[in-house]
């Protein structure tokens, strides 16, 4: 029983060790991918302008609007680019906490939940096994929820929509200044040490 429960304070140490590493990767995704959210609006509304534009006493003008149009869907694509990278590198830190979630969730599955173990009580440096799991659970489904947004944004992304552009635009304004990543944290900061539990 010794080494489940140095196998689960290995897992525990593990997610918590990642956790400000974590969020530190989707504040700098955010901030990476923020110019290039505002070059795509603004280049998203010069596209539907463009559009709408109708000059029929102008020779050439049809030419002329599909010259701007091909130089506008240039840009956005050099912005689609740049924003389909920090998708994929949130969808990858994504996973990496799911997996490290999940496999400390898996190690207690045979721990007697009812030792007086600090581990499973809690101790100064640690909060109570059953806080750190339902804590992280509530973590993951807030960051999870705020990826499949953005996800789902980008998959159906409409550059001649205003809508579909808005809804991009606005899954990246996000808050992670909230109480479950704060609490979390806070709780987790000192748990570093797989021998802490002794």
């Amino acid at each position: 029983m010794c080494e489940l429960k140095d196998q689960v304070q290995k897992n525990v140490v593990n997610l918590c060790t990642y956790l400000v590493d974590y969020v530190d990767i989707w504040r700098g995704s955010l901030q990476e991918t923020e110019s290039a959210i505002r070059a795509f609006r603004n280049q998203a509304e010069q596209l539907q302008c463009t559009d709408r534009t109708h000059l029929a006493d102008v020779e050439n003008f049809q030419e002329m609007k599909d010259c701007i149009k091909f130089s506008i869907f240039n840009g956005i694509e050099l912005e689609i680019a740049t924003i389909k990278a920090s998708i994929e590198k949130l969808g990858k830190a994504n996973g990496t906490l799911k997996r490290k979630l999940f496999s400390l969730e898996k190690s207690t599955w045979e721990l007697n939940w009812d030792e007086n173990h600090p581990l499973m009580k809690g101790s100064a440096t640690q909060p109570p096994l059953s806080r750190i799991l339902f804590l992280s659970l509530q973590f993951w489904q807030f960051f999870d929820r705020l990826f499949q947004q953005i996800s789902s944004s980008y998959k159906s992304l409409n550059v001649n929509c205003e809508k579909s552009v808005s809804a991009l635009v606005n899954s990246f304004n996000v808050d992670l200044n909230v109480n479950c990543v704060n609490e979390l944290i806070a709780l987790t900061q000192y748990v570093n040490n797989p021998d802490a539990i002794d």
